[in-house]
């Protein structure tokens, strides 16, 4: 319990304060990564040997995904 009644735990909330800077809104992904505006911490998943499995693979594509 973080009050011990709703009466004071209207009071309380009358006396927080409330502080915001306005920021430029980042709308594609491209800025955002410049920006390193990240929703979520930027992570690496890998599972196996990518490298060996390309290697010996008979097709392969290159390219980028956005």
């Amino acid at each position: 319990m973080l009050a011990e009644s709703q009466t004071a735990a209207r009071k309380a909330a009358r006396l927080g304060k409330v502080e915001y800077r306005e920021l430029t809104a980042v709308l594609d992904i491209r800025t955002g990564r410049e920006r390193e505006s990240w929703v979520l911490p930027p992570m690496r998943l890998a599972r196996g040997d990518a490298d060996a499995a390309l290697a010996g693979s008979e097709h392969r594509m290159q390219g980028e995904i956005t």
